[in-house]
């Protein structure tokens, strides 16, 4: 009898252990799903609830969507322009971002500029002129649906401008305070092709076509100080833009082919590729493309020589005004000339390729063949 109750208590004692482990295997399992559902609410909050508004208070602000849909809601008809010139017509609905940053005691008309980023990386650049002559919409709704899963959580829009600056699945808006005249301006400019003529080219593939491009890093390195300031960029369509000197230094310039020169890289998206670049400058040294150059600025003619005005191209690069200006072929031989003879010069292309500047009146040895670069003494 003893001995049947001592078995019958260990049989409860098993019981009883083998529940308590059931027991505490819910519990861990309960638990696994209460914190996976937490970080997956915590990414929905992250990635599709809310966007990051940052350089204002030197802090990053966090602006929910619900947020964005406190404002005066605006709804309007646009057409979305390609760079091929493709329109698709949309009714869109949203927020205006300069009510936004009002509540944040900013105005978008004061500001330099605004970067918008994307959640896959992709970013654009708004310029001044966007910010203080169009209306930014904060858009959530697309023909009166909530957006695509693709373009959540907001879709920036610009009436009346092209769809490269509509970036889609917005995470982040980061203003750029205004900056001084004097910080901008340029006080050198190269000429691209002299520039990159030692450099090493590379294969690069562009879609089916094998070109050849060059490293930016190279280029920097070769010719530009170490800096943080923003590369400005402007093409030949009239597209301009700025880029962090970070991601412009990591690509490539296309030197050959299609587009040419063409900012591009396989790590970037590529809405953010640049065609058919006229210059670029950083840390107030530029790069001027001639090929371009002479399809874009004015005719002019000297002494049965066909070229571009010179005043013309600096004044659009904006080259720091001086007393003298220093012209210096590739190989080394230069030449000074007075503010007062700068309108008389015009810049031209050899029978060889290479860039000419020359200056009608003045003596011969005034012409510089192979022209590397323009500075201010």
């Amino acid at each position: 009898m003893k001995l049947y109750k001592n078995k019958f208590n260990m049989i409860v004692i098993l019981i009883v252990i083998i529940l308590a482990l059931v027991g505490c295997g819910q519990s861990v399992e309960s638990n696994d799903d209460s914190s996976d559902s937490d970080n997956k609410t915590s990414t929905v909050d992250d990635t599709t609830e809310s966007i990051i508004l940052a350089g204002i208070g030197g802090g990053d602000i966090k602006i929910t969507i619900d947020e964005i849909k406190e404002l005066k809601k605006v709804n309007e008809d646009v057409i979305s322009l390609s760079s091929s010139g493709e329109e698709t017509e949309l009714n869109i609905s949203g927020g205006l971002l300069e009510e936004l940053l009002i509540k944040h005691n900013v105005s978008q008309t004061e500001l330099d500029g605004i970067r918008i980023t994307a959640t896959d990386g992709y970013s654009m650049e708004i310029p001044s002129e966007i910010l203080k002559n169009r209306d930014i919409v904060l858009t959530y709704e697309v023909e009166g649906e909530p957006l695509l899963k693709e373009d959540e959580p907001l879709r920036i829009v610009i009436p009346e401008e092209r769809a490269m600056y509509w970036v889609r699945s917005v995470s982040k808006i980061e203003v750029v305070e205004k900056k001084t005249a004097a910080g901008k301006q340029v006080e050198k400019v190269l000429i691209f092709d002299a520039a990159i003529s030692n450099l090493d080219k590379q294969d690069y593939e562009y879609y089916e076509d094998l070109d050849k491009a060059i490293k930016i890093d190279d280029l920097l390195s070769e010719f530009v100080p170490e800096g943080k300031e923003q590369v400005f960029i402007k093409a030949s369509d009239g597209l301009q833009r700025n880029e962090t000197r970070e991601t412009f230094k990591d690509a490539f310039i296309k030197i050959t082919g299609e587009n040419s020169p063409m900012f591009l890289s396989p790590d970037l998206p590529e809405g953010m590729h640049v065609k058919g670049i006229l210059w670029f400058s950083s840390e107030k040294v530029a790069f001027l493309t001639m090929d371009k150059a002479l399809g874009v600025y004015s005719k002019l003619i000297q002494e049965d020589i066909e070229g571009i005005p010179l005043k013309e191209v600096l004044e659009d690069i904006d080259l720091k005004q001086g007393d003298i200006y220093t012209f210096t072929a590739s190989d080394g031989y230069n030449i000074e000339i007075s503010k007062n003879d700068i309108n008389k010069g015009i810049l031209y292309k050899a029978d060889d390729g290479s860039t000419r500047v020359g200056f009608e009146g003045l003596p011969k040895n005034t012409t510089v063949r192979d022209l590397l670069s323009i500075g201010v003494k």
